[in-house]
């Protein structure tokens, strides 16, 4: 077994639990209204193809401002929830690293997380609304609460 078999069995064995801590009625209005205004500082109101690498809480935000959006992830677990919680969204198995898809398909990549990327012009934002909300209602099982940061540049 490969490290990335490892990961994306730890995700896909954790991926029921997730969806339903992210997707908790107490707390999605108020991280779709906070991820909602991050993203929309971040895009063109002008709807865009959009590659999202990850869960679906991103993607769902993103199509839910008018972009056109595909999501990819290894993990067959975390796809399976989004597929059954986002409907507006093309989610696909795909690997972030080598997506297997044409060059230049898309007008933006978004992801939650992010490790490296290799761009240029970097900013970054930390995004302190999030924060707030992780520290009022918390974070999923096994996660701390942590500043998370918008991260913008080019390539």
């Amino acid at each position: 077994m490969t490290a990335q078999d490892s990961i994306n069995d730890y995700w896909t064995g954790r991926a029921p639990g997730y969806a339903e801590h992210q997707l908790r009625p107490e707390r999605l209005a108020d991280d779709t209204a906070a991820w909602s205004e991050v993203w929309s500082s971040a895009l063109p109101a002008t709807p865009l193809d959009v590659l999202d690498v990850g869960s679906g809480r991103v993607a769902s935000v993103l199509a839910g401002l008018g972009h056109r959006v595909t999501g990819i992830d290894l993990s067959e677990g975390m796809l399976e929830q989004a597929r059954a919680t986002v409907k507006d969204v093309d989610f696909r198995l795909g690997d972030a690293v080598a997506p297997d898809l044409p060059a230049g398909s898309f007008d933006a990549v978004t992801a939650a997380v992010l490790e490296e990327a290799g761009l240029t012009g970097v900013t970054v934002t930390p995004l302190t609304a999030i924060y707030d909300l992780d520290q009022k209602y918390g974070v999923a099982p096994g996660h701390d609460v942590q500043t998370q940061y918008l991260i913008t540049g080019g390539i």
